[in-house]
C-alpha cells in the first residue's frame, strides 16, 4: 500500500487551489509539515533534496501530492507506480469537507470516471 493525498479537478490549477485553501493546505501548513520537521521526519517527505526551511505547502502541491486534471493525476499515479515497482493500493486521505463539498465530489468523480479507467493496466 502506498498513502498520497489526491485531488483531482478540471484543470491542473484548479485542483493546486483547492489543495492549497482548502482542508488539506490547512492540515499539512499547520499540523504536518511542522510536526514532521520538528520530529525529525522532514526528509521522510523530502528524500532530503531540499533544506527544511524550504518545506511548504507550495513545495508538497508541486513535489509530493498528486493533484491535477484527471490526465496529470494518471500520469503521477502511474509515475509513482513505477518508481516503487508497483504497489497493490494507492490509498488517499480524506478531510473535512464542509465548507466545499462540491469540488470534493467532483474530484471523487472525476477519479473514479476519468482517472481510474487509465490505469486499469497497472495492475492486470
Amino acid at each position: 500500500r502506498v498513502c498520497r493525498d489526491i485531488i483531482v479537478a478540471d484543470t491542473d490549477e484548479e485542483a493546486k487551489e483547492i489543495a492549497r485553501n482548502g482542508a488539506l493546505g490547512l492540515l499539512w501548513r499547520e499540523y504536518n509539515i511542522p510536526n514532521f520537521i520538528r520530529l525529525g521526519l522532514g526528509p521522510l517527505l523530502t528524500g532530503g533534496e531540499i533544506p527544511l526551511e524550504e518545506l511548504t505547502i507550495d513545495w508538497m502541491i508541486d513535489n509530493f501530492f498528486i493533484l491535477g486534471s484527471p490526465d496529470t493525476v494518471a500520469a503521477r499515479i502511474e509515475e509513482l507506480y513505477n518508481a516503487v515497482s508497483g504497489f497493490g493500493t494507492l490509498v488517499s486521505f480524506v478531510y473535512e469537507y464542509a465548507d466545499t463539498p462540491e469540488a470534493y465530489r467532483r474530484s471523487f468523480e472525476l477519479l473514479g470516471q476519468k482517472v481510474a479507467p487509465q490505469l486499469a493496466h497497472l495492475n492486470g
